[in-house]
């Protein structure tokens, strides 16, 4: 059976965010990490220091906290059939931070290929982390938000639930679940923010 050649290690590779254009180089090294990397492929810090992007055996190319070693990015794309061929360099695709307060959000500047922002993101209250992948092209307005809204009102998370709004959450869904939450735990910005857009004023 032919194998296809593997492609060189990258010395060097850019992440753009698309939002701004900010741009983070990462390159080639050799320092160890407490978080390690298999088939020996290589691992990459970022210019300032504190990220390394590695391959992790069951997470494919991850991005890690240089100081500990924590796995605080993951590739969007990674599935169990691509683990098997995941190639020796960083892949093109977008990097997801699970701690949104670091906005470790990096899009790669040829790849378009969003999908849609992860919830738990929007959930946990990480809105500039979900604002840079609605920004640049995530599917918003195409996945039904009604059940995620109630909860960012009874958490008065305002930015995420207004964020959402901008994005064209459904606001009826649900029997207006949303607008009874912000009633029932007496939310008055809440309850302004929802009304703003049209909300039913008497439920």
């Amino acid at each position: 059976m032919q194998t296809e050649p593997q492609s060189p290690s990258r010395k060097s590779f850019t992440f753009t965010r698309l939002i701004d254009g900010l741009t983070y180089n990462f390159t080639q090294t050799s320092q160890p990490s407490r978080h390690s990397s298999s088939s020996g492929a290589p691992r990459y810090r970022r210019n300032d220091g504190h990220v390394l992007v590695l391959k992790d055996p069951q997470k494919g190319w991850a991005a890690v906290e240089a100081a500990t070693g924590q796995v605080t990015g993951k590739s969007w794309e990674w599935t169990l059939a691509s683990l098997m061929h995941a190639p020796d360099y960083p892949p093109e695709g977008e990097w997801v931070s699970k701690k949104g307060h670091k906005l470790y959000v990096y899009v790669l500047k040829y790849s378009l290929n969003i999908g849609t922002v992860d919830m738990s993101t929007l959930s946990a209250g990480h809105v500039e982390a979900a604002l840079i992948l609605l920004d640049a092209g995530a599917a918003g307005s195409k996945i039904n938000w009604g059940w995620l809204l109630p909860d960012l009102v009874r958490g008065e998370m305002i930015e995420a639930a207004q964020l959402l709004l901008d994005y064209n959450a459904d606001i009826h869904a649900y029997d207006q679940e949303a607008l009874h939450a912000a009633r029932e735990y007496d939310l008055i910005d809440m309850a302004r923010l929802l009304l703003d857009p049209g909300a039913d004023a008497n439920p």
